[in-house]
């Protein structure tokens, strides 16, 4: 039985002292030996990025440019911007774009998805068949298609759906070679067989003890296969040959799935069950280990395609992109183990990592895919900076001075606190070292290099130190240290000694880094660049302001990290490369102090990150600007804003105005960079507008009119996405200006017809009015002449009255006269005699027959009616109790008599004449107001 103090002492030694030396020994171990891998760039995506299911089954690429993926619930297509799923009603297992048709499979699934403007369209196949069986992989053969499952093959013509039963009891994948298929049946024998029902059969023994999942036919009549456990082989009529190589046998271990050749790049890339994805060649040269250290989203793969150098990984757990030709290669370094990276070097076969926990090396190619670094032993500490002195390795340390032979470091110095070494000019023999105690000399002595001796002069830290023309040096440190110097010739003292930290210029500078630029001598500061040479100190370059680092010349390269960005610099062409997007964002990654650009060979620059590194090689360098598909149109809406309606008829080519919101869809199905477009809305812009990276844009209320949607690439390519007319609204329509045009036609119609009756009434009016005119003239002459008439016979009227008066005045008188004649001979008779008597009665006839007043009542009617015409008619029909004495009276009165012109023509008294025209008013019924003269004026 365990005592209380033994559990306690058991419990200490193995809980606690065991496991903290095994983490000990992990800790030391993983800090001398550090395994990382190399890894192209890779994009992941997870279902919340997708919206769909964990596992993929199947990936392929269609012509159109779409990346396809059958997810556990449905079809994915991914178009470079945008994921959309199309769900099914089970578990999709398989997918086969084919021109414009998706093929897909899966448990209970056979059909197709056609391409539409309206997205996709399922036609299900199992109409044609009775069907229930699971679908594994499509093959197109021969212009048909061919759906596989492990039992059966349902051949598609485009009509019509033949089964053709597979032989054995469980095949693996079928593979499409020319115009027939190829599988295998498990531990079985290798089948051949078109589609009219021909086989053949191969039953090497090798095979039996096999189980196929891959086959590829390499040259005609010769066969690759891969085996799940038993790597790769040739088959062709020599036989069965296995591939003897590091490749087949590290298939052997991860277990072939699937595998696809990458036959732009000479390579093939291997789906593993549980190890990820193998690009190598065939020759066992592995280029890429891919797998969850390195990126991948998964180690169990499930299907691959490759497309304009983007190979596409469907796995158990998401989506992976990797960029398989890019210029950029990463370097892992998840757990920090080699710590913060100071400086690198490529050198004599083997690369050297400096970081502060020491020197790493290895002697690896860059070009494969697993990388041992070593920790060369006592270089543990604070690396510096490596220097290449007189064709030799030093590293400027912590501790003091190493010089690397391979994996060796030989301490040269222990004088601790060593930067930089250089070699000083036409001194074969010496070096210089700057470092904590300013300038060092060391002397080779007997092939070996030896510490010397200070140089007094200097009591400040030196990093920086850079030789001039002119044989003076340029040294730099910390806290503002800037001096310009000249050594004596044996490199023993200082001969002049220049402080330029007192420059106006570098008055709030830091940490000063010297480099040269096109053969001149720079002092960058945080991000201002500075001239040095005879004249002092002044402005640098314009294109290097706001420069963080600058790496060593490489070839004709600097690389720069230039606000936040990558910068590549041509001093041959001096002008700045394009570098694509993604290299330029590199320097986000970039640890913040230490953001270090290193050349590293031959095109090749070492850039460190925060968990491991990268090398960049301007030598593969594509801006990633020109797409291998041109942008297209994914979708078009429209909306009504006043409703939130939309318009769905996106075929129609005029859209109605109410409807004038327009969202467009695109894509350029550029999976490896984002291509910087511009766009236009012909119609609306008149200037092209930059795009930065939207999938789809709006444009509200637009005016009606007709529009042309435009994208330009940065190549200057111009590609029209689509035209689109917007209806004008209905009271600017056709039908609306047409009867717009009718209207203006009619009321013109109406307006000249008014203006013309107008002009036709003012016509006739003026007519009217000059008739009028004419006839007032005429009437005005008329009665002018009437009135001239009128006054002239008025006038002989007067003059006939005056007439008539004067003959009656003087026929009353000769009457008076004659009746006084009367009397007188009457007396005469009286008193006469005969004879006279005789003679008297004779003169009294004469007198009688002159006194006769009804002739001459006659004579004066006769004149009088002549002057004034139905006088007597009117009268008489005014007043017909009229008597002929009283129409005498009245026609006397007319002509204006006096009641003593009246008295004699009566003969009577004019007293007796005024009783006449008094009876007279009577008869007439005249008002005492109204004069008699004047009533009988208007007879």
């Amino acid at each position: 039985m365990i005592n209380r103090r033994q559990w306690c002492e058991g419990f200490i030694w193995y809980g606690v002292i065991i496991p903290l030396l095994f983490f000990t020994c992990i800790f030391e171990a993983s800090a001398e030996t550090v395994e990382i891998s190399r890894s192209p760039r890779m994009q992941n995506f997870n279902k919340l990025a997708y919206g769909a299911a964990n596992q993929n089954w199947d990936v392929a690429t269609s012509e159109a440019g779409y990346i396809y993926f059958a997810n556990s619930v449905g079809l994915l297509q991914y178009d470079s911007k945008r994921w959309e799923l199309f769900p099914t009603k089970e578990m999709l297992r398989a997918v086969m774009p084919v021109n414009h048709l998706i093929y897909v499979g899966g448990k209970d699934i056979l059909g197709y998805y056609e391409e539409t403007h309206q997205g996709l369209i399922y036609h299900d196949l199992t109409e044609l068949i009775d069907f229930q069986d699971e679908i594994w992989k499509i093959i197109p053969v021969a212009e048909k298609i061919v759906f596989q499952s492990f039992k059966a093959l349902y051949i598609y013509d485009g009509k019509r759906i033949r089964q053709q039963n597979l032989t054995g009891n469980l095949t693996t994948y079928a593979y499409g070679v020319r115009d027939h298929l190829y599988y295998h049946e498990s531990h079985g024998a290798l089948v051949k067989v078109n589609l009219e029902g021909g086989r053949q059969v191969f039953e090497e023994q090798m095979l039996k003890q096999w189980k196929v999942k891959f086959i590829y036919e390499l040259e005609q009549d010769q066969l690759l296969l891969g085996t799940l456990r038993h790597g790769l082989f040739l088959y062709d009529q020599e036989g069965i040959i296995p591939l003897d190589n590091e490749l087949s046998e590290l298939l052997k271990k991860y277990q072939i799935n699937k595998a696809i050749p990458l036959p732009q790049l000479g390579w093939f890339a291997f789906a593993t069950m549980n190890q990820g994805v193998l690009i190598a060649h065939l020759d066992g040269r592995i280029r890429h280990h891919l797998d969850t250290q390195n990126g991948l989203s998964d180690n169990r793969i499930h299907g691959l395609a490759y497309k304009n150098g983007a190979l596409w990984v469907g796995t158990e757990n998401g989506i992976s992109q990797v960029v398989l030709d890019d210029p950029l290669y990463f370097f892992h370094d998840p757990l920090v183990q080699l710590g913060a990276i100071e400086d690198a070097i490529a050198f004599d076969g083997h690369y050297y990592i400096g970081t502060n926990q020491g020197v790493y090396v290895s002697d690896g190619a860059l070009e494969d895919p697993d990388h041992r670094l070593e920790l060369i032993p006592g270089t543990d500490g604070q690396v510096w900076k490596f220097s290449i002195v007189h064709g030799a390795l030093f590293c400027g340390h912590n501790d003091g001075v190493f010089q690397l032979q391979g994996k060796v470091a030989r301490k040269i110095s222990s004088r601790g606190g060593a930067y930089q070494l250089i070699a000083p000019r036409d001194k074969e023999d010496l070096m210089i070292t700057t470092g904590y105690r300013g300038l060092e000399v060391y002397q080779k002595s007997e092939g070996d290099w030896k510490h010397l001796r200070f140089i007094p002069g200097f009591d400040q830290v030196l990093h920086y130190l850079l030789p001039l023309e002119d044989g003076s040096y340029l040294a730099s440190g910390p806290n503002k240290n800037l001096w310009q110097f000249r050594l004596d010739e044996k490199c023993v003292k200082i001969l002049e000694l220049e402080d330029l930290r007192v420059d106006a210029q570098l008055k709030n500078s830091g940490n000063l880094k010297l480099d040269f630029w096109a053969g001149e001598a720079l002092i960058i500061d945080k991000d201002s660049v500075f001239r040095f040479n005879q004249d002092g100190i002044s402005a640098g370059p314009e294109e290097l302001q706001g420069v963080q680092e600058i790496s060593a010349r490489n070839g004709d390269f600097h690389l720069l990290n230039q606000r936040g960005q990558l910068v590549l610099w041509d001093l041959k062409k001096g002008q700045r490369v394009s570098l694509p997007k993604h290299v330029e964002r590199q320097a986000d990654l970039q640890i913040f102090g230490k953001e270090k650009l290193i050349p590293f060979g031959a095109a090749l620059f070492f850039i460190p990150i925060e968990k491991g590194f990268e090398i960049l090689n301007v030598a593969q360098l594509n801006d990633g600007t020109t797409p291998a598909y041109a942008p297209v149109l994914r979708g078009i809406s429209w909306k009504n804003e006043r409703t939130d309606e939309f318009f769905e008829n996106i075929e129609q080519d005029e859209i109605p105005y109410a409807y004038n919101s327009v969202n467009l869809r695109f894509t350029d199905f550029n999976y490896l960079e984002e291509v910087p477009y511009e766009y236009q809305l012909s119609g609306y812009h008149q200037e092209w507008m930059l795009l930065g990276g939207q999938e789809n844009l709006t444009f509200g209320n637009l005016p009606a009119g007709q529009y042309q949607f435009l994208l330009r690439n940065p190549a200057g390519d111009v590609f029209p996405l689509t035209d689109f007319e917007i209806s004008p609204p209905w009271y600017k329509n056709s039908w609306s200006i047409l009867l717009y045009v009718m209207f203006l036609i009619s009321l013109i119609g109406l307006a000249w017809k008014w203006h013309q009756l107008r002009m036709r009434k003012l016509t006739l009016e003026m007519l009217q009015r000059k008739r009028m005119l004419l006839k007032q003239q005429r009437q005005e002459n008329e009665w002018r002449l009437k009135e001239m008439e009128r006054l002239q016979l008025e006038e002989e009227v007067s003059e006939s009255n005056r007439e008539l008066s004067r003959i009656m005045a003087r026929h009353g008188k000769n009457r008076e006269l004659i009746g006084k004649l009367r009397e007188e001979v009457n007396k005469l008779k009286d008193k006469g005699n005969i004879g006279q008597t005789k003679a008297l009665t004779k003169l009294h006839d004469i007198i009688d027959n002159n006194l006769d007043e009804v002739k001459d009542w006659q004579v004066f009617e006769s004149a009088f009616n002549q002057k004034h015409a139905n006088f007597f008619t009117h009268l008489k029909k005014a007043h017909p109790q009229l008597t002929a004495e009283d129409l005498k009276l009245c026609a006397y009165l007319k002509m204006h008599l006096s009641t003593k012109e009246l008295a004699p023509i009566f003969n009577i008294t004019p007293k007796s004449v005024e009783v006449k025209r008094y009876r007279l008013r009577k008869k007439m019924d005249l008002p005492k107001e109204k004069s008699l003269q004047e009533y009988l004026d208007n007879f």
